[in-house]
């Protein structure tokens, strides 16, 4: 399973709209896009993984897709629909999202991942074993 995974901050006072939307419009305009499913959560007092403060008011979107989905389409087709491309462009405009980042994450149990773990197995075990051995010291008073 491939990820698109979003955390924004969005202000207080456009948050009751944001999840509005959310409910309304983004989801069902990201499944005609591909996206099998879509997340949206809240987190507050809590700390983000790289960084040093507690977030408030920051939110985390994910759109799933599956193993064999095609990210750089996806944006291809935003940019050519411009109902989607207007609703992208809602975020920052309308909602004021800011500190946006983008992440791109692929599931270790997606077909991909398994077929890339498999050959760097068969790749370390051709060339001389690939599996690291821990070595004892000798014990002391032994001959």
């Amino acid at each position: 399973m491939k990820i698109l995974q979003w955390s924004m901050t969005i202000p207080k006072m456009n948050q009751r709209a944001f999840l509005k939307c959310s409910r309304e419009e983004i989801s069902s305009t990201w499944k005609k896009f591909g996206c099998i499913k879509y997340e949206l959560l809240k987190v507050e007092n809590k700390p983000l993984v790289g960084k040093t403060v507690l977030e408030q008011d920051r939110f985390i979107e994910r759109l799933y897709f599956g193993d064999s989905f095609n990210i750089p389409s996806f944006f291809e087709k935003i940019r050519k629909s411009p109902k989607a491309w207007k609703l992208s462009r809602k975020y920052e405009g309308k909602f004021g999202a800011h500190g946006i980042e983008l992440r791109i994450l692929i599931s270790p149990f997606s077909s991909e991942a398994r077929e890339k773990i498999a050959r760097e197995k068969n790749n370390g075990s051709a060339a001389g074993g690939g599996a690291a051995r821990q070595l004892r010291a000798p014990r002391s008073g032994a001959s």
